[in-house]
């Protein structure tokens, strides 16, 4: 081997490893996504997405023309028909639940802060809160407790022995803060 393709030779694997050529395992591994297949929306800016595929609806994202309201969108340099799949039927869930959810709106007079999960509707209205030691905003504190409620109907269904058809509909909770 040369000097100068002993020098090549990194930048050769370099570039080769960005196209996604194939790794060890046989599978093209795409950097753009880590292989997620899809990606955070740009529109967004700094807010955290990372729980928004646990909920039907976030009024967080709600409304976003580039993702539809899921807070991802499709990788651009990956051939996912699954991961497409599951994004469409995320966007269909958000138009599903956006009409519901406005009925809260309007019976407040004003835009709340909401979520919709597979059981629950929950507005949480508390800008932030300390939880764990750790300050969280009113998004992630929506997020969180959609999913300790999912977790608590879990478990109250599983002790109870029952099944999601005995419920007659969602359960809708409200958190305000006191003024």
């Amino acid at each position: 081997m040369t000097v100068a393709t002993a020098r090549l030779l990194p930048v050769l694997l370099l570039v080769l490893h960005a196209a996604g050529a194939p790794a060890q395992d046989g599978v093209k591994h795409c950097l753009k996504c880590k292989d997620e297949r899809l990606l955070r929306c740009p529109a967004h800016g700094t807010l955290d997405l990372s729980d928004e595929p646990g909920a039907l609806f976030c009024s967080f994202v709600a409304g976003c023309e580039t993702c539809g309201g899921t807070g991802r969108i499709d990788c651009d340099h990956c051939e996912a028909p699954e991961a497409e799949a599951r994004l469409a039927k995320q966007r269909l869930a958000v138009i599903a639940a956006a009409p519901g959810m406005a009925k809260l709106d309007e019976a407040m007079g004003r835009t709340l802060r909401k979520a919709e999960s597979a059981h629950f509707q929950l507005v949480f209205e508390l800008d932030e809160l300390k939880v764990d030691k750790q300050r969280l905003d009113g998004h992630a504190l929506l997020h969180l407790y959609l999913k300790r409620l999912e977790e608590l109907y879990a478990a109250y269904t599983t002790t109870l022995g029952v099944e999601d058809q005995e419920f007659a509909k969602k359960s809708r909770v409200l958190v305000w803060g006191m003024l």
